[in-house]
């Protein structure tokens, strides 16, 4: 199977996951603990306060992406490899998200996505002593076309969430396996399991986050960043 985000026992592996709006929105100021808009091919950097910065692996490409540009996987080579830090291996609660287009399914433990090999979306969570939570959905991805997708753990329940819906959640209770000093990756199980596809917009949160947050992480960004951010959004336009 394709594993897109995934953390096992502390591998998160992201390969297999912004609308502006004039009202305003409640935000629940969980901390986001890693941002990548993934818009360098060169470098993956941690926009979030926690320098949780990646290094490129292969040759992916810098393409359109949902928000301005991303990074397109080959399934072969490419992915994206974050060292181990104390702000992504240890959760309590937690919330994942990306937009992605896959291009095609290559068939083939903490927290992550699956993509099965018929294309059906799960999320899961591994609790200490090895109790794992999986919520299979019935959502099938298709190529070509971009989802976003999320996972949320509160604690207690683990929800799949593809385009703002809800499409399963388990009962999960407990700490998540600590990830033991392996590293996150995205487009890539630990190396390995590679994703063919784009990736976009990758966030990590140590808290169970609303949909608002998820689709405005830059709200959440030290002011300085932000300014950057969104001066180089506009100049990329």
């Amino acid at each position: 199977m394709d594993l897109i985000l995934n953390s096992r026992r502390g591998l998160l592996t992201l390969f297999l996951a912004v609308i502006l709006c004039s009202t305003v929105t409640e935000l629940s100021f969980g901390e986001l603990v890693g941002y990548w808009d993934l818009n360098d091919a060169n470098k993956a950097k941690d926009l979030s306060d926690n320098n949780n910065h990646g290094t490129i692996q292969g040759k992916p490409k810098s393409v359109a992406g949902k928000i301005n540009t991303a990074l397109e996987f080959n399934g072969t080579s490419d992915w994206v490899s974050i060292e181990h830090s104390d702000s992504i291996a240890n959760f309590d609660q937690l919330s994942i998200s990306a937009w992605i287009k896959l291009i095609k399914v290559n068939e083939n433990w903490s927290y992550g996505f699956f993509l099965e090999p018929d294309s059906t979306l799960s999320f899961y969570v591994s609790q200490k002593g090895n109790k794992l939570a999986c919520c299979i959905g019935d959502y099938k991805i298709k190529p070509e076309k971009w989802y976003f997708i999320a996972g949320i753990y509160d604690g207690k329940i683990a929800k799949l969430i593809v385009d703002d819906k809800e499409e399963a959640q388990m009962a999960a209770k407990g700490v998540l396996h600590p990830t033991e000093g392996l590293p996150l990756t995205i487009g890539s199980r630990n190396g390995n399991n590679k994703f063919n596809g784009v990736i976009d917009e990758v966030t990590l949160w140590n808290e169970a986050v609303t949909l608002d947050d998820l689709h405005t992480p830059i709200l959440s960004v030290s002011p300085a960043k932000r300014l950057a951010v969104i001066w180089a959004q506009l100049k990329g336009r």
